[in-house]
Parts: structure tokens; C-alpha cells; sequence
């Protein structure tokens, strides 16, 4: 249950933060798009060197973005994730609180030590990669090379260019026309297969005589009633 309520905390932060973050996006954009339509016809001269400075951040973000997803970069990610997991195991979270539970050394019934959170946030993150080797991310369809696709959203996004309603019910028809699926579907569908895996392993084993789940029996760790 703990496990459960700290996943649920989890997952509401990160919609919120997608929240926050897609609504910032709108209407910075929204922005944009008025002050280029308030524009004066004189300003117009300026559009080549304007169009210059954007293409120069775009290729910028592109280094950056691939800079990001290189291995050293993924790996020192995966270093300070795992870091920051030693030194938040222990500590009674969202859901330890909620349910009145403690993380104890099960021989003492101290304070965990350093070796026992190794262990404890280690064996976890090597049951998050079996579990993402078993059910992988879904790779995007690219959708470049689909000429007609890029064709018809052309027309459309120059169709109405001044009506943002209309223009995202001409291209939402225009997905569906193609049968693309949303972004977020085959991620969520992927979520769904992982998380019970995920929750299995600190579901305690009842034939345990403290109830200990397969880290805690790793680590020499035990939960108990605060």
C-alpha cells in the first residue's frame, strides 16, 4: 500500500509538471504568433535575418538534445539517479507516513546502513532494467516520409493559419485520416505492463516470518509498524 500511494504521488507530480510545462509552451507560442501578427508591414525587411537567428537556436537545440542522449551523458544520468537513491532510501516517504510504516535493520532494529541502501536501491534499479529489457520503450513512427501526410498538414496549418480551433480539429482529422496514433498511447500501454512488475517486488512474502520483500531479504532490512 505505501508502495502504491508513493507511485500515486509520484505520477500526479509528473502530470502536474506536464501540465504546468504544456500550458507555458501554449501560451508562450500563443504569444509569439500574436506579436508577429501585430507586426508593422515595415518590420518585414527584418523577416531573413529574423529566420536566420531561429534556424542558428534550432541547431543549437538539436546539439544540445543530442548531447543528452549519448551514452556518457545517459550514464552519468543513471550515477546521479542512483546517488540520489541511496540517499533518500530509509527516509519515510508519502506513503510510509500515510500507512505508518519505518524501513529498520532487521537484526538491530536501528537505522539502516549505508550498505543496506546499496543494496536495496541496487537491486531494485537492476529489476527496472529486466523489466524495461522485457517490455521496452516504443520506438515513434517516423512520419517525414510519409509525403501525403506532410502534404495535407501543410495545407492545412496554411488553410488556417489564422484560427487555431479550426486548425487543430483539421489536423486531428487529418491523424485519424492516417490512422497515427497519439504520442502518449503506446508509452501509457508500456506503463501499464511495467508497473505491476514493478510493484511485485516490494509486494512482503508471506511465507517471510517478518514479512520481508525481495530487497528487504537482500538487504537485511524490515518494515515495520511505526
Amino acid at each position: 500500500m505505501a508502495t502504491l500511494i508513493n507511485l500515486l504521488v509520484g505520477i500526479l507530480a509528473l502530470v502536474l509538471v506536464g501540465a504546468v510545462g504544456t500550458g507555458t509552451y501554449r501560451t508562450v507560442r500563443r504569444r509569439r504568433h500574436d506579436t508577429r501578427n501585430a507586426r508593422p508591414l515595415a518590420a518585414t525587411q527584418n523577416r531573413s535575418a529574423v529566420g536566420a537567428g531561429s534556424n542558428a537556436r534550432g541547431r543549437r537545440w538539436k546539439r544540445l538534445g543530442a548531447q543528452v542522449r549519448s551514452p556518457s551523458v545517459k550514464r552519468a544520468l543513471a550515477l546521479l539517479s542512483f546517488l540520489i537513491g541511496v540517499l533518500h532510501e530509509g527516509s519515510r516517504g508519502p506513503g510510509y507516513r500515510a500507512v505508518g510504516l519505518r524501513l529498520v535493520d532487521a537484526q538491530t532494529g536501528g537505522k539502516v546502513t549505508l550498505s543496506q541502501k546499496v543494496i536495496r536501491v541496487g537491486s531494485r534499479r537492476a529489476w527496472g532494467v529486466a523489466t524495461s529489457c522485457l517490455f521496452p520503450m516504443p520506438k515513434a513512427r517516423p512520419l517525414a516520409n510519409n509525403e501525403e501526410l506532410q502534404s495535407q498538414l501543410k495545407d492545412a496549418r496554411r488553410e488556417h493559419a489564422g484560427n487555431q480551433t479550426q486548425l487543430q480539429r483539421a489536423l486531428m482529422g487529418i491523424y485519424q485520416q492516417h490512422r497515427v496514433e497519439h504520442p502518449f498511447r503506446p508509452a501509457l500501454l508500456m506503463l501499464a505492463r511495467r508497473l505491476p512488475l514493478l510493484v511485485a517486488l516490494d509486494v512482503p512474502a508471506l511465507w517471510s516470518p517478518l514479512k520481508q520483500s525481495v530487497p528487504d531479504k537482500l538487504a537485511g532490512t524490515a518494515v515495520v509498524v511505526e
